[in-house]
């Protein structure tokens, strides 16, 4: 039977709320700040000019960290949030803005400045568009190749298996912006003139496409893996050019190595150039590095930035060098870097945070903006901020609860379920959902299983198996051991099907146009995602309980007069629901607010789902989903997505998750505490009879050199010559 989680205290997020948190500068700089949030982001303009965003306050250097001034446009208040941050120069530079509340839709706009912050003017951007206002994911990209032109990218509030926005430019500074044809994807953005662009996006950034025509069409662009390359899924960054014709790009192929399961999987990265702006990349190169590292192209080199065994080793490939971590990170394991901006070789800031122990109650989140100036062989502590981070108790065990099963109409189930489900009463929760490949983060899901009790995963469908999209689909039976870890470890679920979409949505697998196959269609759907969730032991009310899936409706937008899209999309969520009840399973959806109010709501379809889970990201931690009625769905029906694309504590920053508001049905398993005593054997999981904390396994010593692959070669030795490093 599925759970429900009452709302009560709630959970406070590490990048939101925090008992005691303050960023001030380092004993080696002479300025003072005081703020009540973390470094959140940075970037190096120039040696000396740089940015630092912390606490939604924009602050600035022109002593390379020496001293700071907060040039926060004093537009800005506590229901506004800065999205975006671009610096063309040290003097001219535009933020993305949004303010946003339980009842009013997001009002979007930016502001520019001239002078370096010290004044501003703002601009409207899509606050009278209820579409985008109220479709709006908090979070953009913008860019300029001059002081007039520039291009603006707003993030839809999609699932983590979808990845679209808005893009606008604008020919005047900013002033005014001109909506473009919607891209194939949403990601960063990079023009190098006024026609010639790069897009690096969707669903963990697998894709990369290119405008000849200033953002009107875009093309995929393809590069040849290097020879040997197989299985693995490409992650793009966006090139960068010299000059209009000669660039570099860098594409990463992850590749989990099987000799050393202890520790995280192997990159390789391969890097590629070009001489005629992009229609044709040669291979140039490859090579392993760490996981956990961050990169940056700089002089046609790819520098990668990562931490271990208590050093930062900064550098391109074979040429690194080795810095001591500062005082501020002794001792720490969990060491992650958010953000690198060099400048040229030598001159280059980082961000680096610490999540010790997170997941316990007082524990302590550090980040600290790093700055180099001799290409990485030593660094001094900028600005820093530690927080004190509010987390609950993991419980001893599962509370063991009936429920009754909801009032449906039955008839003959057409899938054989398995076990049944229990209720698992708790006075509220925080949850997660993401498309990321959760299986090889289980170590660090675990850490965090005290702050977030749900876990929201794809259960399957057309459009989560594509291969541009790929989301994590824990198969039984080799992958279905992640679902009884994940269940002994605390998590409860929240099963995704992610399917056709909306004829008008833009995306590749459509419901049809014609509504009686459109209603065919959800029957099909409905039977598959049943089947789906009896196959890893989520039993139907056949079974004894019941238990819930979630169809994934991406956003969409119906053209003006409408008479195929909104039909189709009706036609399909009535079918999927009915036959999900026939099949003996409870039917939720997962959509945004506005589509769930006009096509998927009482008077719209017969067959309203059970539960909502609402895509509004408006950071905004509650169970309000504008404009759907507050009392519509008011028995613990509802969940919450309200921020979307980020990172986590205790797992690499490379996997996003999506933060949601929990009151509506999840998951657990029946016979939760026998699984756990038989199935689960991971001695770093505390819920597991042979949990032992001092196992190796649980606290792994890397290789010397932090190499796990040589060419002709094994062990540690090999490690001196590829990472230059004493073994």
């Amino acid at each position: 039977m599925l759970k429900r989680l009452q709302v009560g205290l709630l959970l406070c997020l590490v990048s939101q709320e925090f008992l005691a948190a303050q960023i001030v500068p380092s004993p080696v700089t002479s300025g003072h700040l005081s703020n009540s949030a973390l470094v959140d982001d940075a970037q190096l303009i120039s040696p000396s000019h740089g940015w630092v965003l912390s606490g939604g306050r924009l602050l600035s250097t022109a002593t390379n960290g020496a001293q700071w001034a907060d040039i926060t446009p004093p537009s800005l208040t506590p229901a506004t949030s800065i999205d975006g941050v671009f610096f063309l120069d040290e003097s001219h530079a535009w933020v993305v803005l949004h303010a946003s509340s339980d009842l009013l839709a997001n009002s979007i706009y930016t502001a520019a400045t001239g002078d370096g912050g010290q004044t501003w003017t703002t601009s409207a951007v899509a606050g009278g568009d209820q579409d985008v206002s109220h479709m709006y994911g908090a979070g953009a990209h913008i860019f300029f190749i001059d002081r007039t032109n520039g291009w603006l990218f707003l993030r839809r509030a999609t699932s983590s298996a979808g990845s679209r926005g808005w893009l606008y430019s604008s020919t005047d500074g900013g002033q005014n912006w001109r909506l473009l044809p919607e891209p194939p994807a949403y990601g960063p953005v990079h023009f190098t003139s006024r026609t010639v662009g790069w897009l690096a996006g969707g669903p963990n950034n697998v894709l990369l496409y290119a405008s000849r025509d200033g953002g009107l069409t875009w093309t995929e662009e393809r590069v040849t893996p290097p020879a040997g390359t197989h299985s693995v899924r490409e992650v793009f960054e966006l090139p960068v050019f010299d000059d209009l014709n000669s660039g570099t790009l860098a594409v990463t192929f992850s590749v989990m190595p099987a000799a050393h399961p202890p520790f995280p999987p192997r990159d390789l990265v391969a890097v590629y150039t070009t001489t005629d702006s992009g229609a044709t990349w040669s291979l140039q190169h490859s090579y392993r590095r760490n996981t956990l590292a961050d990169s940056q192209i700089v002089d046609s080199k790819v520098i990668d930035v990562f931490s271990v065994n208590g050093v930062l080793v900064v550098g391109p490939d074979k040429e690194k060098n080795i810095a001591p971590l500062p005082s501020l990170f002794a001792g720490a394991s969990m060491l992650s870097v958010g953000r690198l901006s060099f400048v040229d070789a030598n001159n280059g800031w980082l961000v680096l945070s610490d999540h010790r122990n997170c997941s316990i109650p007082g524990c302590q989140t550090t980040t600290a903006l790093l700055s180099t100036v001799d290409g990485g062989r030593t660094f001094i502590t900028a600005l820093y901020g530690a927080a004190t981070y509010r987390g609950l108790p993991m419980p001893s065990r599962w509370e063991i609860s009936a429920e009754t099963a909801p009032s449906v109409s039955m008839q003959e189930t057409t899938v054989t379920p398995g076990p049944g489900y229990v209720a698992h009463v708790n006075p509220g929760a925080q949850g997660l959902d993401s498309c990321s490949d959760m299986e090889n983060i289980l170590g660090g899901l675990e850490q965090d299983a005290a702050s977030y009790e749900s876990m929201g995963f794809y259960l399957g469908g057309l459009t989560a198996t594509l291969p541009k999209v790929s989301c994590f689909v824990p198969y039984p039976p080799s992958q279905d051991i992640w679902l009884k870890e994940m269940s002994c470890i605390g998590y409860f679920f929240e099963p995704i099907w992610d399917d056709l979409q909306a004829p008008c949505s833009g995306n590749s697998q459509l419901i049809s146009t014609n509504v009686s196959i459109a209603a065919a269609e959800g029957t099909a759907s409905a039977d598959e995602a049943a089947n789906a969730l009896a196959s890893r032991g989520f039993g139907g009310m056949g079974a004894g309980g019941t238990s819930i899936a979630y169809l994934d409706i991406e956003v969409y937008n119906p053209p003006a007069g409408d008479t195929t899209c909104s039909p189709a999309v009706r036609a399909f969520v009535n079918s999927w629901i009915a036959e999900m009840h026939k099949d003996g399973y409870q039917a939720g959806v997962y959509a945004n607010p506005v589509n769930i109010n006009n096509d998927m709501s009482p008077g719209a379809i017969a067959n309203v789902p059970d539960d909502i889970w609402g895509a509004l990201a408006n950071k905004i931690n509650n169970a309000n989903m504008p404009p759907v009625p507050a009392g519509w769905w008011i028995n613990s029906q509802r969940t919450h997505q309200y921020n979307i694309a980020q990172p986590i504590a205790n797992v690499s920053p490379v996997y996003l998750f999506d933060y949601d508001f929990v009151n509506g049905a999840v998951l657990t398993y029946a016979n939760n505490y026998s699984l756990c005593q038989t199935a689960c054997t991971n001695p770093c999981n505390p819920s597991c009879p042979d949990y032992a904390p001092g196992d190796p396994l649980c606290n792994p010593t890397p290789p010397s050199c932090d190499c796990y692959e040589c060419e002709g070669e094994s062990g540690p030795e090999c490690c001196c010559a590829s990472c230059g490093l004493l073994c």
